[in-house]
C-alpha cells in the first residue's frame, strides 16, 4: 500500500469516527477542536514532514496534529501545536 493510499484510509476513517459520539467525546477531550487547522499525521511519518505541513496550514493559531495509529483501540491521537492564547 502506498502512503497516499494510507493517508486516504487515514483521512476516511477520521470522518467516519467523527460521526460516533464516544470518539467526538474522546477526541475533544485529547485536544481536537472543530474550529481549528488539523494536519493529518501518519505514525511512523518524520515529525519535519508534519511540522512542514503544519507551518503552511496554520493562520497563526494553533494547529492540532491528528496521529493515524491503526491497530490501536482509538486508532488516533491528538497533539495540539502553536500559540496559546495567555490567560
Amino acid at each position: 500500500m502506498t502512503v497516499s493510499e494510507i493517508a486516504w484510509r487515514a483521512a476516511h476513517d477520521f470522518a467516519r469516527r467523527l460521526r460516533d459520539p464516544r470518539f467526538r467525546r474522546f477526541a475533544r477531550t485529547a485536544g481536537y477542536r472543530p474550529d481549528r487547522d488539523l494536519v493529518l499525521a501518519l505514525e511512523h511519518e518524520p515529525v519535519r514532514h508534519v511540522l512542514d505541513r503544519v507551518e503552511e496550514q496554520s493562520d497563526g493559531g494553533p494547529v492540532t496534529v491528528v496521529v493515524y495509529r491503526p491497530g490501536t483501540e482509538r486508532g488516533f491521537s491528538f497533539v495540539e501545536v502553536g500559540d496559546r492564547p495567555a490567560a
